[in-house]
């Protein structure tokens, strides 16, 4: 079957968009990428207008999250995806602003953080995702068995290193950048590598915006008021986040077998 030709769509793959595990066409590619570029801007302007209304800007926040499940077109996985990055993100936030490493103005009466967040971190791992099918032309299985165990050990390292040495970032990079190779060789995958990239360019450009509005405050404000770590802190946890995601996504609803050998090599990398 051509790679440009879709297959018959079921019930739940009925859109025009590609599906999970084909190779998008180069101008699918570009659209995607602007696309995020797009849902960042919305996002972050959101924030920065409604922070201090937190339950409306969760209602709002709903709209970006819809449309990456939609642009991933597989709806199960990708509402797994976005399931799991909105538990592990919050959860993962609890630990580092009770830690000390920043604290939010407003959380609508929830202790520690808001109640946006989790639709926020919701956003995460399918917009990453996007962006490793755009620019390795497809998503990959699971990377292992152990993805979710291994993803959530790491996490709470990461965890207890940046709560830890956030305060300065010469000792957070002298550490963390080290335990990036060690993520990356927990995976050996290119879409790790990729996953790493997205983050640590999206998340400190998301934040840019509502941290200059005061929608939360950094204890170490270097660079626009934010720490230097930080792109070494989204990279980590983009990584280790996203894997999690994909590997529940892929427990929970194993793809059909493929009908060709090149839709099959067109599965992963």
């Amino acid at each position: 079957m051509p790679l440009h030709v879709m297959p018959p769509a079921t019930s739940l793959q009925s859109c025009q968009t590609p599906l999970w595990g084909q190779c998008p066409s180069i101008r699918a590619r570009l659209a995607d990428l602007f696309l995020i570029l797009l849902l960042v801007v919305y996002g972050s302007g959101a924030i920065v207008f409604q922070f201090q209304r937190p339950y409306l800007l969760a209602l709002l926040l709903l709209l970006p999250v819809s449309v990456l499940v939609w642009r991933l077109c597989d709806y199960r996985r990708a509402v797994l995806l976005a399931a799991t990055g909105a538990v592990l993100g919050p959860l993962t936030e609890v630990f580092c602003v009770a830690g000390g490493l920043w604290t939010y103005s407003q959380t609508g009466a929830i202790l520690y953080v808001p109640p946006w967040l989790p639709v926020a971190w919701a956003c995460f791992p399918p917009a990453l995702w996007l962006i490793s099918r755009s620019v390795l032309g497809g998503i990959p299985g699971a990377a292992r068995g152990m993805a979710v165990p291994v993803s959530l050990a790491g996490i709470g390292l990461m965890v207890a290193i940046f709560v830890s040495l956030g305060h300065s970032t010469p000792l957070t990079l002298a550490v963390g950048l080290p335990a990036a190779a060690l993520v990356y060789l927990a995976f050996r995958q290119t879409a790790t590598l990729v996953l790493m990239a997205g983050g640590s360019l999206i998340g400190p450009l998301c934040e840019s915006m509502p941290v200059a509005a005061g929608a939360w405050h950094y204890a170490l404000p270097e660079v626009l008021g934010m720490p230097g770590w930080l792109p070494l802190a989204y990279a980590l946890f983009a990584a280790l986040v996203c894997q999690a995601a994909l590997s529940v996504s892929i427990s929970l609803c194993p793809a059909p077998q493929p009908r060709s050998s090149q839709e099959a090599a067109c599965r992963g990398f």
